[in-house]
């Protein structure tokens, strides 16, 4: 299962620090009917808030199925938690702000305006550190990540049949729509893998530290 070779080149190079891209092994439209049929769009709920100031649809999840648990694991080499949330930007938000998602943000920090969805106060606990997988359901999306140590945004693209993954816990990160964002919709099946499964198997963090900076 701990193959560390499955993550695809991009732009030349097969990672960088910040983020991994995976491609799905699987048919994308036949992933996309498999999770629409589990969870058809119409169940999903409005949820306005930060960091989607016009708001999205979501759907939570603690108990996806084996099938679709075992492609997105098949694909990265890990196995993943059981809980997720899809999301559906719906046209009507384009742009996500720049925000971290861990357990402060979670409950609010010092700022409850900027306190993200409740499904995240479950994952992000103050033993509990995951890491988040996006799993391209429909329309490419630029994500960009805040390197501190070179205090630039190093930018990743990605689409349907891809996955990204990276520390959002511990760094800022931005998205943008990219393909006709007004009338394609951004749709994403978000779930978790242990960060010490990556720790103990992959060099994923082997230059970076715990504080989000790089090791010298």
């Amino acid at each position: 299962m701990h193959n560390i070779s499955r993550y695809i080149k991009d732009n030349g190079e097969s990672c960088t620090r910040l983020y991994r891209k995976y491609k799905l092994q699987t048919d994308i439209n036949e992933f996309v009917n498999l999770v629409d049929t589990n969870y058809p769009l119409s169940t999903y709920e409005f949820y306005k808030k930060f960091p989607t100031p016009n708001g999205g649809y979501f759907l939570n999840t603690y108990e996806l199925p084996k099938e679709i648990c075992n492609i997105i694991s098949d694909s990265i080499g890990y196995p993943i938690h059981d809980y997720a949330f899809l999301w559906n930007w719906a046209c009507i938000t384009t742009e996500l702000l720049a925000h971290i998602d861990d357990y402060e943000s979670a409950n609010g920090g010092k700022n409850k305006e900027h306190e993200i969805s409740d499904f995240h106060k479950v994952v992000y606990t103050e033993s509990v550190k995951p890491l988040n997988l996006i799993v391209a359901l429909e329309n490419w999306t630029r994500t960009d990540i805040y390197n501190p140590n070179s205090q630039v945004w190093e930018s990743v693209t990605y689409g349907p049949g891809e996955i990204l993954l990276f520390d959002n816990e511990k760094y800022l990160h931005r998205a943008t729509v990219l393909h006709n964002p007004h009338n394609v919709p951004k749709r994403s099946l978000n779930c978790y893998v242990d960060r010490s499964i990556l720790e103990k198997y992959d060099d994923f963090f082997e230059n970076i530290s715990f504080d989000g900076y790089q090791k010298k």
